[in-house]
């Protein structure tokens, strides 16, 4: 069973490919695990995040790790995939223009209005992380005006946070563009089967060689390097899925095995030692993950909710915005005498219910703010 290739003529003009409805689904899962994953990173033992409890979990801790290994690349992917369809109908000129209007305006807006407050909550916390690692605080926090006067004019308070995503898709997708749009022009005849590992063995390659230089993701341009050739194969990997479709049918079949594979690898990655057998674990489970969940498309893209399209529209706002209503929930609840679980279900639901509305309420109609936020300026039609 293959995942529909159905072309569509509109108007004369060039085809257009069908939407990919499990791609979308698979879009929206990456979303909702951001507020998972953020809200696991105040509970976990990587002292890497803006606001942390004095409670840690372990368990926690193993989930985080392993969202982490999977669900950032998984949005490369699917950009991988997208942009390669995108390519056969615009030109050099207008796919980077339709880029720009989508990933830097947001990430503008994202700089300028939310990792503000971003960086405001971690100094609040007594934290200041910047590329060398984080740094504790023990002085008294000022009053917002006069942190955000400093955050504009002295760079040792700015902080990506997570606009980082934005930038490094527009960017990573420019110096790969040559390559992109070489790839119709490259043989057509069906890769075999066993093409799929080269990713696998690029991601194994990156965690043996760069990661132990690079350990911590804390995405800056300047020491993330093992994370940014990480996600250029997963970018250029998403291509080849949809320049070589026998490549994911193959997916289809294997199903079984990269299942195996994910699960095999998420058990080194989280039992083995730190060297070269947790990052071969690390990668396998990341590899794994991702080829199980584009071989499951048949099933997850079958059928489609109003709710869906909805989802699918909103997730690149819903990302940018998501990360102050979460932080100011975490630093009123992270240390209440409550079960933890409690704590983080509060944390995640109250900032995914604060984020919609304010997307539905204030960004959604206005078309200045959808245009802000990397939307058309209307509400897209069903497909």
């Amino acid at each position: 069973m293959t995942i529909g290739r159905e072309r569509v003529a509109i108007e004369g003009k060039a085809e257009r490919p069908a939407r990919r409805v499990d791609l979308d689904r698979l879009r929206i899962f990456a979303c909702l695990s951001t507020f998972c994953y953020h809200a696991i990173q105040i509970f976990d033992l990587n002292p890497y995040y803006h606001v942390r409890s004095h409670t840690l979990s372990p368990a926690l801790d193993a989930v985080g790790r392993l969202l982490h290994a999977v669900r950032m690349p998984l949005f490369f992917l699917i950009a991988g995939m997208v942009g390669y369809l995108a390519l056969q109908r615009y030109t050099n000129r207008e796919f980077m223009r339709q880029r720009a209007l989508r990933l830097l305006v947001p990430f503008a807006f994202g700089i300028v209005l939310v990792t503000p407050w971003v960086k405001y909550f971690e100094l609040l916390d007594g934290r200041h992380i910047e590329w060398r690692g984080v740094i504790h605080l023990g002085v008294a926090m000022p009053d917002p005006l006069t942190f955000l006067r400093r955050y504009f004019t002295q760079i040792r308070w700015f902080s990506w946070s997570h606009m980082w995503f934005p930038l490094y898709l527009f960017l990573l997708g420019l110096l790969l563009l040559p390559l992109m749009r070489a790839m119709p022009r490259m043989t057509s005849d069906p890769p075999p089967a066993a093409a799929l590992g080269l990713p696998l063995a690029a991601c194994i390659a990156i965690e043996i060689a760069l990661r132990p230089l690079f350990p911590h993701h804390i995405p800056n341009l300047i020491a993330d390097w093992a994370s940014m050739a990480t996600y250029t194969v997963m970018l250029l990997a998403g291509a080849a899925l949809i320049r070589w479709p026998v490549l994911e049918q193959a997916l289809q079949r294997g199903l079984p095995v990269t299942a195996l594979a994910a699960a095999f690898g998420a058990a080194l990655y989280l039992g083995a030692a730190e060297g070269p057998l947790k990052g071969i674990g690390r990668a396998m489970t990341l590899w794994g993950t991702l080829c199980a969940a584009i071989g499951l498309g048949p099933w997850i893209g079958r059928g489609r909710i109003p709710a869906e399209r909805y989802m699918a529209e909103a997730v690149l706002p819903v990302y940018v915005l998501h990360h102050v209503p979460l932080l100011l929930i975490a630093t009123q609840v992270k240390d209440l005498p409550w079960p933890i679980w409690q704590r983080y279900a509060t944390i995640v639901l109250g900032a995914f219910a604060i984020t919609l509305a304010f997307y539905h309420v204030v960004v959604r109609p206005v078309g200045a703010l959808r245009i802000a936020l990397g939307l058309s300026r209307l509400a897209r039609k069903d497909d």
